[in-house]
């Protein structure tokens, strides 16, 4: 399976999301925000939660 990336403009936003949808979140200030990318990134999470205004500037092709 592939890997989603679900795209809002308000960090609020983002945080519900992922508490709903039991995901990280991935915004500008998060503690942990390496992990969290590198845990997508190598298929240790399949979803992630982002501020749309925040780039994560990778190319992932299961995307």
């Amino acid at each position: 399976t592939g890997k989603v990336v679900v795209y809002s403009s308000i960090v609020g936003k983002v945080k519900r999301i992922a508490q709903v949808l039991d995901y990280s979140a991935y915004y500008y200030n998060i503690v942990g925000k390496i992990s969290i990318l590198s845990e997508f990134i190598n298929g240790k999470q399949q979803v992630i939660i982002v501020i749309s205004a925040l780039g994560i500037e990778v190319d992932i092709p299961d995307i």
